[in-house]
């Protein structure tokens, strides 16, 4: 849908920031889509081009995952299955990756993927010190770089929210998936970025929504469960997702594989309020626990007549 829109502005690329927000607002009004929403993806595409650019041991280092990556797959029919999906991904407000390397060389290799600038922006990157024990967050300030009297002036663009885990797991080839285009607003970018791949991100989904919550503190993962609604369309229950289920809730160690689905006394009303907002043929908080509960049932016993011991 992107590539089909004419030139946003008569001269490109945009040689200021304003002039890329003049291009961002009218690429708004074209697709019928919020311009903040535009111009988050904007941001998000400079900054996954430069990290899944960036290698360690001749490897990309990094790959896109979370809700970043659903939306990247399924914003439009044709990014999806064949025949699209009738309903749309929510819309995310961070970027999740997946680091291939040690946990204490996430911080550098994120440093290191952002020091130079692409596209024409700039990064700095702030490190949260108060990141929880299995990932690390940072907030990118993504930098549009204008040349003003033979001088570079930096001006503030978005500021890119960034969480980063380490890679759990086997590691399939990732999914190349159609990036967000920069070509209408006449900038260089990606044609694809690396995703994890549809599999790790069901087994993923499915351990965040069903982890008991420790001791004085509430899951607050529900939107996981529309994720899981919308994935399951895309990813049937097949041996090779139930390996990976049962791969990732090993290494987790927090629930037993097969999961119960729980419904929170605080999930009911905004849960049922995003499926309305996205579309889900599912509507009730118990309906869409029944979908995800039917889909955990199937992958439990996906290609189970071929295990040792089967009758």
């Amino acid at each position: 849908m992107l590539e089909e829109l004419s030139p946003l502005l008569k001269d490109l690329p945009p040689r200021t920031a304003s002039a890329l927000v003049q291009a961002i607002n009218r690429c708004g009004e074209e697709l019928n889509i919020g311009s903040d929403w535009v111009q988050r993806w904007i941001g998000f595409t400079v900054v996954a081009d430069a990290l899944t650019r960036y290698a360690l041991g001749g490897e990309p280092a990094f790959e896109l995952k979370g809700g970043a990556a659903i939306e990247l797959r399924l914003r439009w029919p044709e990014k999806g299955s064949a025949g699209g999906t009738p309903a749309q991904p929510r819309a995310t407000r961070d970027l999740d990756a997946a680091f291939r390397g040690e946990w204490d060389d996430i911080e550098p290799a994120v440093e290191a993927a952002l020091e130079e600038p692409r596209h024409p922006f700039g990064f700095r990157v702030e490190v949260d010190r108060k990141s929880p024990p299995f990932l690390r967050r940072f907030r990118i300030r993504v930098r549009f770089l204008e040349e003003r009297f033979g001088r570079v002036v930096e001006r503030s663009f978005s500021n890119v929210k960034l969480e980063v885990s380490l890679y759990e797991g086997e590691h399939p080839t990732p999914d190349l998936v159609p990036a967000f285009s920069l070509k209408p607003f006449g900038l260089e970018g990606p044609d694809v970025i690396p995703c994890i791949s549809l599999t790790k991100q069901v087994a993923q989904k499915l351990h965040a929504a069903t982890e008991p919550p420790t001791e004085g503190k509430t899951n607050e993962r529900f939107r996981d469960l529309v994720d899981i609604a919308l994935l399951r369309a895309l990813v049937p229950a097949t041996p090779e997702l139930r390996a990976v289920c049962e791969e990732t809730f090993a290494i987790r160690g927090k629930q037993a594989w097969p999961p119960e689905v729980t419904i929170y006394e605080t999930w009911g009303e905004p849960l049922e309020e995003m499926a309305r907002e996205m579309g889900l043929p599912q509507r009730t908080a118990e309906e869409i626990a029944r979908h995800v509960e039917e889909y955990v049932q199937q992958i439990a016993i996906a290609g189970s007549s071929d295990r040792p011991g089967a009758p």
